[in-house]
């Protein structure tokens, strides 16, 4: 009898592993796990995921004390800046909110370069193209300089930055 019952718990664990083997291949966990990791990674490539070109160097970001350079305009005080970067070298910044008119003021030096440098800064919306045909990007070349640029429209965006030379970008309400 002990002999029918281990033969028989084999033969139903047996039975149970071949059916395992047989099922469908949409049934078997690691095509599932394959199948969710897919998605995670398209979700995060259409989401512009986090790159950062970070050829430059000595990049500081700052954002008001009151709300992330993420945060909602609401949570931004009125005055203030909105989102600041400073840095050197070609840098893409985070993504930050911005109202339907505001200001972006600009200044570069290339006199730690120790001669004339280029200067540029494109802005981008969220699904990464040029945030608006009316957009002119700034385009300086020299030993330096400085200026605002006003734009009209609002939403999530960010700064594309291209220079050789130290440079500093605030984004404030118009």
């Amino acid at each position: 009898m002990v002999t029918d019952e281990k033969q028989a718990r084999a033969d139903a664990k047996a039975a149970k592993a071949r059916a395992k083997a047989l099922r469908p291949w949409y049934r078997k966990k690691r095509w599932w796990t394959l199948g969710v990791a897919a998605v995670l990674v398209i979700i995060g490539v259409a989401s512009g995921g986090s790159s950062k070109n970070n050829q430059g160097s000595n990049v500081a970001a700052t954002a008001p004390t009151s709300a992330p350079a993420t945060a909602a305009l609401a949570d931004a005080p009125a005055s203030g800046p909105i989102f600041q970067q400073s840095g050197s070298g070609t840098q893409q910044t985070t993504r930050f909110n911005v109202p339907s008119d505001w200001n972006l003021a600009w200044s570069y030096s290339c006199a730690s370069f120790g001669y004339p440098g280029n200067f540029a800064v494109s802005v981008g919306q969220s699904q990464g193209s040029m945030a608006s045909l009316e957009d002119i990007p700034i385009d300086q070349s020299g030993t330096g300089a400085s200026g605002v640029q006003h734009y009209h429209y609002g939403g999530n965006v960010y700064l594309s930055i291209d220079s050789e030379c130290s440079w500093t970008v605030t984004v404030s309400g118009a």
